[in-house]
């Protein structure tokens, strides 16, 4: 089949591409080839563009922006595929789409269009997903993206609550010319443990003021106005939580959860274990789970009262095994350790 044929099947609507990255290459590569034929190009591009904006549902009213081939890809999951971006930072893999309608709103301000992708809430979790596109040449020049002048620092509230959320975590990866994936991670077990509510739904209030960028000479900020209201459900069906209190040592399994993108673990810390006792977790097999947020550290009767964030049990694990340790030893030396079976 001839490249003409191939985005005209696209086109019609009678296929929608699967390998997303392969596609855009060969559009763009068809694009450049028929330049000199004016009047195909123009068609060919209104067209396609029309397609895009009718899968996406969103609308491209800036110029320069406009003759850019929007990203089809799956932010999630494309962050989640590469192993290098997953292993460095470790929330990634617990991510889980399947079930998500992408939301894809859309705002633009100093040449540079962010997409809000998909977003959604397990209850302990806000996970949302950006493409950034641009024409704007600064940004072009840099690797990596980031929202805001550095993570946490962003502008994120909820119809929850008052307060601002928590993000505590991002990852960011260039994934064509001028264009970006961002995936933000927000924690709300700070706000529980104070005792606020995550609705079943609710709005969220996105303001993005700053994009930070690294090039050959440091780092740099572009400023910009990119704001949104989204409208969120809470599912937390899948969640499991137990509460065993388990003792040990005087140390404390006070709770674990578990969610979809991640195992979860509060225990409560004798002040003798000293400041260098650490949390670790591991599954019916042994394996090491990645540790990645330490939601709150809060005194309490007995020393600290800790909340660990780990990479996701699997599901078919009978059991979770939770470890304080000394950090400051070479072997890592056990200060209290607990089973928890999980079925």
């Amino acid at each position: 089949m001839d490249k003409m044929n191939k985005v005209d099947k696209i086109i019609g609507g009678s296929e929608i591409p699967n390998c997303v990255d392969e596609r855009i290459d060969e559009t763009k590569a068809f694009i450049k080839r028929e330049k000199r034929r004016k009047k195909i190009i123009k068609n060919t591009a209104v067209s396609f563009g029309l397609v895009c904006v009718i899968l996406l549902g969103m609308s491209v009213t800036h110029p320069a922006l406009a003759e850019k081939i929007p990203f089809l890809g799956n932010v999630m999951n494309i962050l989640k595929s590469d192993k290098a971006v997953s292993e460095k930072m470790s929330f990634i893999k617990g991510v889980n789409n399947k079930n998500e309608k992408p939301i894809n709103e859309k705002a633009i301000s100093n040449n540079i269009g962010i997409t809000v992708q998909e977003a959604y809430c397990d209850g302990s979790n806000i996970f949302i997903s950006y493409i950034i596109e641009s024409e704007n040449s600064k940004l072009n020049k840099s690797d990596t993206v980031y929202l805001n002048k550095y993570i946490g620092g962003g502008d994120i509230k909820s119809s929850f609550s008052d307060e601002q959320l928590s993000e505590v975590d991002a990852a960011t990866k260039k994934i064509d010319e001028n264009t970006y994936a961002v995936l933000q991670y927000i924690d709300l077990v700070p706000l529980i443990q104070k005792g606020i509510n995550i609705e079943d739904t609710f709005d969220l209030k996105i303001n993005i003021s700053d994009l930070s960028i690294w090039d050959e000479t440091g780092l740099k900020y572009i400023k910009g106005h990119w704001k949104y209201k989204l409208a969120m459900k809470k599912d937390d069906s899948k969640n499991v939580k137990f509460e065993p209190n388990l003792e040990n040592n005087k140390a404390v399994l006070k709770k674990v959860v578990l969610t979809p993108g991640t195992t979860e673990v509060e225990v409560d810390i004798p002040k003798e274990f000293g400041e260098s006792a650490y949390i670790l977790a591991y599954d019916d097999k042994g394996n090491k789970l990645d540790g990645h947020t330490f939601s709150y550290n809060i005194e309490s009767k007995i020393g600290t009262l800790e909340y660990k964030k780990f990479t996701p049990i699997s599901k078919d694990a009978d059991y979770i095994v939770v470890k304080v340790v000394d950090k400051n030893t070479d072997n890592l030396d056990v200060l209290s350790e607990f089973k928890l079976p999980l079925k």
